[in-house]
């Protein structure tokens, strides 16, 4: 086992590996593992700036975008570092998940990453989409304005004819074409005045009507320009606009978004890359379980048989005390007959057997089990011993008396 250093430590977490496990490969192999978490790290950096720019552009709030976009950014780490760690397998139902996700968070990252590389055009763009707005805002209004103008402008000439042509009668210019002050004089003046008198009231009730107008105009063309404010999808609008209107913009942006693909699809090629079979780690890992395995799989067989071992002494423990009872029994029961004490020894018998059976059910291996046996034969014989000193007459019980013999049958 290697001490890593603190690089290849982080290295090897940020692969989805084990450490224990890493320290025991070669230094080609921690070196793999190293550029793999490299690979892993590009995409959450990236991530990182886009998505605080992003959630920035939106909010105007610097310490909320940090914030959101190293959340972000952390998700998509662990998510290719489980990856590129955790699967073994080229290619898995997971894989196409996270290729779609790649080619989603891929477009996500470049458009905010865009309107920062275009945002003088895209000022410039919003700038002409809100004067178009505007323009078009304003229309019914300017041609109302221009209409009431024209109005006025048509009765100041209708005006300026009736002095003229009072004038002109009054210094034979024109009219009769005699310069004096007569009756036709008097006449066109007082035509003149009359229509001045109108005119004026006239003109005084359009010019309200246009001032109004142009107000009303002014209030419209900054309503446009409020829905329009600055924002995201305001500048992702002009951002497509622009995209139609110039060429350069248009591929400029979709070869970043290739790129940004390509980039986050690097875990994933790397997990599908053959290797040749060789896979140190890998080899490792799978060494370490089977020694894991092969170890919990004995524990586990000791374990049975201390369990097994432990019932078998407690069926043992059972029949000597099972002979102690009997024992006592027998001894405080001296009047009883000799053939209740018949009785009692064939009633050990049987358990003895019985037992005996018990422990050749549980036990496997044959010494343990012929020492157990051998333990139970003690007990009954120590029995047989007992019984035959309390009898009241031991010659009953002595070798060669009937008595005897039940005993050598039932044991």
């Amino acid at each position: 086992m290697k001490d890593l250093t603190i690089y290849q430590t982080i290295t090897t977490w940020l692969s989805g590996k084990d450490i224990e496990t890493a320290s025991e490969c070669s230094s080609s192999e921690i070196n793999r593992m190293g550029h793999e978490a490299l690979m892993v790290l590009v995409a959450p950096l990236i991530g990182l700036f886009s998505y605080t720019y992003a959630i920035y552009y939106m909010f105007g709030n610097l310490p909320i975008a940090i914030a959101f976009g190293a959340l972000l950014s952390i998700i998509i780490l662990l998510i290719d570092r489980s990856i590129v760690g955790y699967s073994r397998s080229k290619f898995s139902v997971g894989m196409i998940g996270r290729f779609l996700l790649a080619i989603g968070l891929a477009f996500t990252m470049a458009e905010p990453i865009l309107l920062h590389v275009f945002q003088p055009s895209i000022q410039e763009q919003l700038a002409e989409s809100i004067k178009e707005a505007q323009q078009e805002a304003a229309a019914p209004y300017t041609r109302l304005i221009n209409n009431l103008e024209q109005e006025i402008e048509e009765g100041e000439n209708r005006l300026h004819d009736l002095q003229q042509v009072y004038t002109q009668e009054m210094d034979g210019t024109g009219g009769s074409g005699i310069r004096n002050k007569g009756p036709i004089y008097e006449q066109k003046y007082q035509d003149y005045e009359d229509y001045k008198t109108t005119f004026s009231e006239k003109e005084e009730r359009l010019r309200a009507e246009i001032a109004e107008t142009d107000s009303a105009r002014f209030n419209a063309m900054q309503q446009v320009k409020s829905s329009k404010a600055d924002g995201l999808i305001a500048g992702l609008r002009a951002l497509h606009d622009l995209g139609e209107k110039e060429s350069v913009v248009f591929y400029g942006s979709w070869l970043l978004r290739l790129v940004l693909v390509f980039i986050e699809l690097c875990p994933l090629l790397i997990k599908m890359t053959p290797t040749g079979g060789i896979d140190l780690y890998n080899q490792l890992v799978d060494q370490f379980d089977r020694e894991s395995k092969k170890v919990n799989e004995m524990m586990s067989s000791h374990r049975q048989k201390v369990a097994l071992e432990k019932q078998s002494f407690e069926l043992l423990n059972s029949y000597f005390e099972m002979y102690a009872e009997k024992v006592k029994r027998i001894s405080k029961a001296k009047s009883q007959t000799a053939q209740y004490r018949m009785n009692q020894i064939a009633e050990m018998a049987k358990a003895r057997n019985t037992h005996k059976q018990k422990i050749a059910n549980i036990i496997d291996e044959q010494r343990l089990l012929d020492t157990l046996h051998g333990q139970i034969d003690d007990i009954f014989e120590e029995f047989l011993r007992t019984i035959n000193n309390l009898g009241d007459d031991s010659s009953d019980l002595s070798l060669g008396s009937p008595k005897a013999e039940l005993l050598n049958q039932t044991s």
